[in-house]
């Protein structure tokens, strides 16, 4: 999955842990999906925008917390690692799709950047 790739390629760490993102790493719904599924259909709930990669004692510490409960307590320095907003307004449901928004803004930007950096090499 290219999020996967940027993750590792940009160097981010684990939401908890101390640990680089690797190919180890496990698939993590940010807004978990039974906190959604009575708002949102499986393709909203299944976003890219909605999935980090975790190490995986970290994802089943995390698995059931909305966000608003688990993110407030990540580092800055983390969520940004991860692309994930740090604005806590957007950590609510029915703040969902601005946060998706923001977060995709957000992993392109990096994206583009990455791009760049392999287009110019020789």
């Amino acid at each position: 999955m290219l999020l996967h790739a940027i993750l590792v390629l940009s160097g981010a760490r684990d939401l908890r842990l101390d640990y680089e993102v690797d190919d180890r790493f496990e698939a993590h719904h940010i807004f978990p999906i039974a906190s959604l599924e009575d708002h949102y259909d499986s393709t909203k709930i299944n976003d890219v925008c909605n999935i980090t990669f975790v190490h995986g004692d970290t994802n089943r510490k995390l698995s059931e917390k909305r966000p608003d409960e688990y993110l407030t307590e990540v580092l800055e320095d983390k969520l940004k690692d991860h692309f994930i907003p740090t604005n806590k307004e957007l950590y609510t449901v029915h703040r969902y799709e601005e946060f998706l928004e923001e977060r995709r803004k957000m992993i392109l930007e990096e994206a583009n950047r990455i791009f760049q950096e392999l287009n110019a090499l020789p």
